[in-house]
């Protein structure tokens, strides 16, 4: 109900942004004969400094940030972690598979044969660098995949090695992702790190909807608070 302005010829200062927010706050309550009780923002830049001062002029209102724009503390755990490595083992071994088609094929292979899968073939999903929520499911459909893969190099390593190519390179290459393969470090930190992940992008993904209201934010922080 209220208004979209186009600002793409104008300054983006914080006292024309103000201005804006001034103008459909007076819309809410004199055309809309609404309350308005608080404005939700970006966190940064010159529109933060327009919050700051609408907050310094209507002390009543609640201003807070826009809680999508913390999906960045995933990016913040992603690099703090000392099991960043394994991400990165984890995206490869994907990217890996999925380029290789008989290592692909021999994958599958072994899911039919596996009675725990129940004829169906899972895929193996390559994360979106900056869609955290895809980092979750890429992780967890490879830990579920996880006893098809080690099976895989139990029965066929040569051949898969062999089948990557011939070039010292592609061979290297092979066997670096058969050892991972081989490593019950590499899958135990992998189901650390799915744990901890998981919960945030579910909150991130719950706080991003065009229908989340205040009370399922704060019910996601509580969530948090209890898993962490």
């Amino acid at each position: 109900v209220t208004h979209v302005h186009n600002t793409s010829g104008e300054c983006k200062t914080a006292d024309n942004l103000l201005t804006l927010i001034e103008l459909e706050k007076k819309f809410i309550e004199e055309d809309l004969s609404c309350i308005l009780i608080g404005w939700v923002s970006d966190a940064g830049g010159e529109l933060r400094a327009a919050c700051i001062r609408l907050q310094s002029r209507y002390p009543w209102l609640l201003v807070t940030d826009c809680f999508v724009h913390q999906a960045c503390i995933l990016g913040d755990y992603i690099k703090k972690n000392p099991c960043l490595f394994r991400m990165a083992e984890a995206s490869e071994l994907i990217s890996w598979f999925n380029n290789h088609s008989f290592a692909l094929h021999v994958l599958f292979s072994e899911q039919r044969s596996m009675p725990e899968f129940g004829n169906v073939i899972l895929t193996l999903i390559r994360a979106v660098i900056t869609h955290w929520l895809t980092h979750v499911t890429s992780f967890n459909q490879l830990l579920r995949v996880s006893m098809a893969m080690k099976s895989a190099v139990l029965k066929h390593k040569d051949n898969i090695i062999k089948a990557a190519g011939t070039a010292v390179s592609a061979v290297s290459k092979a066997k670096e992702m058969v050892k991972i393969i081989e490593n019950p470090a590499f899958w135990t930190d992998l189901e650390m790190i799915s744990s901890h992940l998981e919960p945030l992008s579910i909150a991130i993904n719950v706080c991003q909807g065009s229908h989340t209201r205040v009370d399922m934010v704060g019910l996601m922080f509580g969530q948090l608070y209890k898993h962490y």
